[in-house]
């Protein structure tokens, strides 16, 4: 794992960031998703991404879940919060406008909320597969 994060930086702190947001966030949410999925269950991934050239940080996307955006926010970080309450509703109403994860192999279908260039779904895929056959509890 650490081979591989080393192979997109050679800055240690931003490497610790990259291997520590797989092991507490992403890695949970992918592996999860295939599990429901292969339960025949439905799972849908997203992931929140950076605005402003800002990363994301932890709980940004709480406002949106709210249905709501912080006095401060860019409106690009306002668009960014609308995304995820349109998703909530979305989901409620059981009116995705993704596909859900349906194997566990291969780009899984995924959603990104903010910087509308990023593939959350290569993200996820990287992830998956960087950390295959690694038990996490």
């Amino acid at each position: 794992v650490m081979d591989a994060s080393l192979g997109e930086t050679t800055d240690l702190p931003d490497l610790r960031r990259r291997v520590i947001t797989d092991w507490i966030y992403r890695l949970p949410s992918v592996r999860l998703a295939d599990a429901v999925a292969s339960a025949g269950g439905r799972a849908y991934l997203a992931m929140t991404g950076r605005v402003d050239g800002q990363p994301a940080r932890h709980a940004v996307d709480v406002p949106g879940l709210l249905g709501r955006s912080l006095p401060t926010d860019s409106p690009e970080a306002v668009r960014r919060a609308g995304e995820i309450t349109d998703a909530i509703r979305r989901f409620v109403r059981d009116d995705m406008d993704w596909s859900p994860v349906t194997r566990a192999t291969g780009t899984p279908p995924a959603r990104s909320f903010g910087d509308p260039l990023f593939d959350a779904g290569s993200a996820y895929e990287l992830v998956r597969d960087r950390w295959d056959g690694i038990v996490r509890p």
